[in-house]
């Protein structure tokens, strides 16, 4: 499975987004954020039953650190990882801890997600990518 990007999210809070020229998307206030997509293990050409884990790619541009949660959800398991982000120039890579899926029609949810948004701009989503462990 090749990287999930911006296009294929769903944003909550979608009028505190916006595009950008190099394809992301930057947060531009708001109280929250979370991004993420709900699908199927099939819809998204996963491998059932294998253990995978999930890498959140984005930079952030603002000069006050943030906690953001990366969470990876399916029928049976919840994996989460909690970090503080600060100013980057390259992307900021989150791995969530391995996940079991189930069968090809198994929902499945990852997201990454915050209260801890100033009302500015700064937060910028690049991809997520699945890794089979």
């Amino acid at each position: 499975m090749a990287a999930i990007y911006p296009s294929d999210l769903t944003y909550v809070w979608t009028d505190s987004w916006q595009k950008i020229r190099d394809g992301s998307y930057g947060f531009s206030g708001g109280h929250f954020f979370l991004i993420g997509k709900r699908s199927t293990v099939g819809d998204l050409g996963l491998a059932a039953g294998n253990n995978y884990k999930f890498t959140f790619h984005f930079k952030y541009a603002q000069e006050d650190s943030i906690q953001v949660k990366v969470v990876v959800k399916t029928k049976d398991e919840c994996k989460n990882r909690t970090d503080t982000i600060s100013k980057s120039t390259g992307l900021i890579e989150i791995e969530t801890d391995s996940v079991l899926l189930g069968d090809n029609f198994d929902t499945i949810e990852f997201f990454v997600y915050t209260t801890d948004v100033k009302a500015v701009k700064g937060v910028y989503i690049y991809s997520i990518t699945p890794s089979v462990v």
